[in-house]
């Protein structure tokens, strides 16, 4: 059996159904209000319970008799207040470790972020370094690194951490489907012509990287991509292709781009917004600077093959769209 956290989010709902396809017993911590139809709709072998990240005594109790937990939960938003990225990211994290040693799990599998490593370089692997992110979120997400490092190390607790690149696919309100409104009403600018360099992951290929992890209990990081590179322009390109719309032609330079979404942020900040404004800094970043990173040490230690059927992938996006506007 093992122990999904964030279950109800875009990457842990697709763990937790990549899990029960092999035949595994899976246990999803669920806070009180989230919504666990999709969950509930995997069958019996999926047991929902109680545990939110601030609650060790909850968690242990989840995860009792778990061979492995994959701790998918986190903050992933590009906006928002700093204490509250290291509370959900990093001291959950803490968490997370503490709880499994309690339980008496000795493998965690800790989903992160390739931009903890940093962008602006081509063929970034575990050990590059680029720029340092200015979203919370990036930040939060390498110190929960280091921290789990030095917890896991402490208990004797097996620590594999995943570092996904541009994760993307159905289900995912939180980019792919507001990328794909965009495309459609042709509000989607490219920064800087889109000629920055990106590697995007399917959440199926992601979903596999995560049981090979399980099944290996190979420790240490290793960065996950379709190992398929591509611009953005030739991204958004392939998207307005699977949706049957024009293709988004509109560039918007950089050097006008990063003060607008500077005075953006400033506004949000001084309006104390809880939603993030409509352009921020790590998104100019993001769409013109390259993000782009080498799964090698993921295929040659864990055994991953990821599907690089992008056009495929972008297809089942589209069809998932149509649904979502339909309903």
């Amino acid at each position: 059996m093992t122990a999904v956290t964030g279950a109800t989010g875009f990457v842990g709902a697709a763990c937790a159904a990549a899990l029960v396809a092999t035949g595994e017993a899976v246990t999803c911590t669920v806070r009180a209000r989230s919504d666990t139809r999709a969950l509930r709709a995997l069958g019996t072998t999926v047991t929902l319970a109680p545990g939110a990240l601030h609650d060790r005594r909850a968690l242990a109790a989840a995860f009792a008799g778990c061979r492995c937990v994959v701790n998918c939960a986190a903050r992933a938003d590009d906006w928002g207040r700093r204490p509250d990225f290291e509370r959900d990211n990093v001291a959950g994290a803490v968490n997370v470790i503490e709880a499994a040693a309690r339980a008496g799990v000795d493998h965690v599998v800790h989903l992160s972020t390739a931009n903890a490593g940093g962008y602006g370089r081509r063929d970034m692997d575990e050990t590059s370094r680029g720029k340092r992110s200015p979203s919370p979120y990036s930040r939060s997400k390498l110190a929960a690194e280091h921290a789990a490092r030095v917890r896991a190390a402490g208990h004797g607790v097996r620590l594999t951490i995943l570092r996904p690149s541009a994760v993307y696919g159905p289900g995912d309100r939180r980019w792919t489907l507001p990328m794909l409104e965009r495309i459609v009403a042709g509000a989607w600018p490219l920064v800087a012509g889109g000629r920055a360099r990106l590697t995007p992951l399917y959440v199926v290929n992601l979903a596999q990287a995560i049981v090979l992890a399980i099944d290996r209990r190979t420790p240490g990081t290793f960065i996950l991509t379709d190992d398929v590179t591509m611009s953005w322009r030739q991204f958004a390109a392939r998207c307005a292709r699977a949706l049957g719309v024009r293709a988004p032609a509109r560039s918007v330079p950089y050097a006008l781009a990063r003060p607008a979404a500077e005075a953006a942020e400033l506004f949000g900040r001084m309006a104390r917004l809880r939603r993030p404004p409509a352009i921020t800094r790590y998104r100019v970043i993001r769409a013109s600077k390259d993000f782009h990173y080498r799964c090698d040490r993921a295929r040659s230690v864990l055994g991953y093959r990821p599907d690089r059927d992008v056009d495929g992938h972008l297809r089942a996006c589209a069809a998932w769209y149509r649904r979502v506007r339909s309903a």
